[in-house]
């Protein structure tokens, strides 16, 4: 969620760091899908996005 919303529930690990760290195991790829974030109202998060990584592993 980057810096969106509360402040708990912010990312702790960036796309990059994911990428390097997949990528050391295998082919990595990264769907994205927008979608309205739930909230209990407390919260007005816009733009937010869904992130999906797929690592397909090298051979052992």
């Amino acid at each position: 969620m980057s810096d969106k919303g509360n402040a708990r529930s912010n990312a702790r690990i960036s796309d990059g760091e994911i990428l390097e760290i997949l990528g050391q195991k295998g082919t990595v790829r990264v769907f994205s899908e927008k979608y309205k974030a739930f909230t209990t109202g407390k919260s007005d998060i816009s733009d937010h996005e869904e992130r999906l990584f797929l690592c397909t592993c090298f051979d052992s």
